[in-house]
């Protein structure tokens, strides 16, 4: 089961507690706080990973939509996403009003694999070049 709110409160305590003013992660030290780039691109990791992870077996990829997605964002969108298999990925989604996620893939070469949004899954096989836009609701 993915912790949405769990993860949400993790990632607002590392912007708390562990970044500069700058958005810049403040490591502590001996001589004083220091800039260090794994807070940085952890977050930008986390982030990502609360709204979509990919995963593939082969030749087949399996995108986990919004696994963790906190109340906060229930209506945003995100665009220009890579993901495995060599596509790109771009969402919107309102889980208050409609309850809906629209996904557009665009695949840079062919790419075969299911998207998953709770219990739903769509399965797709893309061209290269060729985009697909899917709908839950």
């Amino acid at each position: 089961v993915w912790r949405a709110e769990t993860a949400y409160d993790m990632l607002k305590l590392l912007f708390r507690q562990s970044t500069f003013s700058t958005l810049m992660d403040n490591h502590p030290h001996v001589l004083g706080p220091v800039f260090q780039i794994d807070g940085n691109l952890g977050g930008c990791d986390a982030i990502l990973k609360m709204l979509l992870q990919d995963d593939s077996c082969g030749e087949k990829v399996n995108v986990h939509l919004l696994a963790a997605c906190p109340k906060p964002w229930s209506s945003r969108s995100l665009k220009g996403v890579r993901i495995k298999g060599n596509a790109r990925l771009d969402m919107e989604w309102d889980l208050e009003q409609r309850n809906s996620l629209k996904v557009q893939l665009h695949a840079q070469s062919d790419w075969e694999g299911t998207l998953i949004w709770k219990n739903r899954r769509q399965k797709l096989s893309l061209k290269a070049g060729e985009s697909r836009m899917v709908c839950f609701e």
